[in-house]
This record gives C-alpha cells, sequence and structure tokens, in this order.
C-alpha cells in the first residue's frame, strides 16, 4: 500500500476525525495517559498531511 493511498482510505479518515475531536474535546485535561493520546493524535495528522501531500502531488 502507497503511503498516498491513505488520503482517500474511509478508515483512515475516521480515525483522523476521531484524532481531531480527540484534541478539541480534551485539550484542558492533562495528564500523563492525556498527552499519549494527544501525541498520537498529532501523529496520525502530521502522517495524513504527508499522504494528502503525495496524493495530491502524484
Amino acid at each position: 500500500m502507497d503511503l498516498s493511498q491513505l488520503a482517500v482510505s474511509p478508515l483512515y479518515i475516521i480515525v483522523l476525525i476521531g484524532c481531531i475531536g480527540y484534541l478539541i474535546f480534551l485539550r484542558e485535561d492533562k495528564g500523563f495517559a492525556i498527552i499519549l493520546g494527544k501525541v498520537y493524535s498529532i501523529l496520525h495528522i502530521f502522517i495524513y498531511l504527508v499522504a494528502l501531500y503525495l496524493y495530491v502531488t502524484k
């Protein structure tokens, strides 16, 4: 599977929406588990942006 195919993958888009929701709804909470979740969410968003860039420039 090519990385650019993640840009149109329905499952990955659902995960991305969940990650964005996690960042929005839990932005004021603190704790180690919350920080790990935020890092995980930011990582997924970054991967999606790279995949979207590769998909557009392909």
